[in-house]
């Protein structure tokens, strides 16, 4: 599992995390690592994920909120067990 952190130094009080595929073609997808968002709060936490035709979730804390998709999205909480 890999972690993405958010140093508490910085004293955030919103985030946007983007992520951006290659081609409107692409599947992006978010899986097996863990955000720690430090002191930001989880309601200001934004995922905008653009660029891909498909997204999948799978083994991750997706902390935040993700606006309505204009891509197909699969959330997985593990191998084999659709949500």
């Amino acid at each position: 599992m890999q972690l993405v952190g958010i140093s508490a130094a910085l004293k955030l009080q919103a985030v946007v995390i983007n992520v951006v595929g290659a081609s409107a073609e692409q599947v992006v997808s978010l899986s097996n690592f863990f955000v720690d968002l430090g002191t930001v709060p989880v309601q200001t936490v934004v995922w905008n994920i653009c660029g891909a035709s498909d997204v999948v979730i799978s083994r991750f804390q997706f902390p935040g909120s993700l606006p309505p998709p204009p891509f197909s999205l699969r959330a997985f909480n593990h191998p084999g067990a659709s949500t």
